[in-house]
């Protein structure tokens, strides 16, 4: 019976650490409208800290998932599941507000010393999206099965 019980109190805590790291590493976008600020892992953000768009579709299972990454400067980002399987993620209210904090935000095309007017930016970075193509993106709502230009896929 001692063995039982020590077996499951370990349990509970591997799960307990499971959630804890689950929240951490992969927090959920919080957006207060009246004050401009995003909290990404207990810290605020104003929207004009948002410096970076990556759009990506998770293709290891059989559904695929659109998932939108905003991301800081100092490498802070978060993920907006856009659209999971065949299903709308954001409800109207929460595109609202992440349209707002896209066009907020100070969101540009990254570039290199060696491609410093961005013309290949597309092939540098892959999937990273400026402003106004993450604000068709958020208000287009692909579908999963569609063909989304600039989205990289990932297994």
């Amino acid at each position: 019976m001692l063995r039982f019980a020590i077996t499951a109190l370990i349990a509970a805590v591997y799960v307990a650490i499971g959630i804890v790291y689950l929240a951490l590493t992969d927090p959920v976008l919080w957006v207060n409208r009246s004050l401009d600020v995003i909290r990404v892992r207990g810290r605020c953000h104003r929207f004009a800290d948002i410096t970076r768009a990556t759009v990506m579709l998770d293709a290891s299972t059989h559904k695929p998932t659109l998932v939108l990454i905003l991301g800081t400067e100092r490498l802070v980002s978060v993920k907006v599941t856009l659209r999971s399987e065949e299903n709308v993620a954001l409800s109207d209210d929460q595109r609202a507000a992440l349209l707002r904090v896209i066009a907020e935000s100070t969101i540009s095309l990254p570039t290199t010393p060696n491609d410093p007017h961005g013309k290949f930016t597309h092939v540098n970075f892959p999937g990273r999206l400026a402003k106004a193509d993450a604000i068709a993106l958020v208000e287009l709502n692909p579908r999963t099965d569609e063909q989304i230009p600039g989205v990289s896929r990932w297994r």
